[in-house]
């Protein structure tokens, strides 16, 4: 009788154990993934913020009509843009090479014909006037200026992008984030149906 006692005792003890492990194991991974929704949370609140901010400095204003440089020959921007919109990235050699990569990598995945499409256009400011090899794989418009164009987003040192036309306003600006790829996988999408509509 006493050894059937001890081994309830036993299991009721393991039983116990085990459920404590339990608990303890799964508040600990509830947290964890509480912890991670809350700070996803967080960056999202965060980023639109910047985005919504960086959107309201720099929407509509003018842009410069600047010169830039392409293999050596200078270019008015107003001649580059004069025909139709286009849509202008701007690359500085102080981005992130990880956020360079993201941008180009998203633009050919919606535009097919990114090597040749003369409505994305690309510049890039550069103390040396030089590229960094394969970066782009297109020409690409060079300048040493780092505020070229006027726009305060070129103080800050990531990507971006907007629509330029004849009025020399940068439009629909937008600022990618590689947090988010679905943020610019869908500016892109909307862009593209707006603009580069085939006539």
């Amino acid at each position: 009788m006493k050894k059937l006692i001890v081994a309830i005792l036993v299991i009721a003890l393991l039983g116990l154990l085990l459920f404590d492990i339990y608990v303890l194991t799964f508040q600990k991974h509830s947290n964890c993934i509480e912890e991670e929704i809350n700070q996803k949370q967080k960056d999202v609140s965060i980023f639109q913020n910047q985005i919504l901010s960086y959107i309201y400095e720099n929407e509509l204003l003018d842009i410069a009509d600047c010169e830039l440089y392409k293999e050596e020959t200078p270019f008015r921007l107003f001649d580059i843009i004069a025909n139709e919109p286009v849509l202008v990235l701007r690359f500085s050699e102080f981005n992130c090479n990880a956020c360079v990569d993201f941008l180009t990598n998203q633009i050919k995945e919606n535009f097919v014909d990114y090597l040749t499409n003369p409505k994305i256009v690309l510049i890039y400011d550069s103390e040396t006037m030089r590229l960094p090899q394969n970066i782009f794989e297109k020409p690409v418009f060079l300048t040493q200026k780092k505020n070229l164009l006027g726009l305060p987003m070129e103080k800050f040192n990531t990507p971006f992008m907007f629509i330029l036309d004849k009025d020399m306003k940068a439009e629909q600006f937008f600022v990618p984030e590689m947090a988010m790829p679905e943020l610019t996988n869908k500016y892109l999408t909307i862009i593209k149906r707006r603009y580069f509509k085939k006539k």
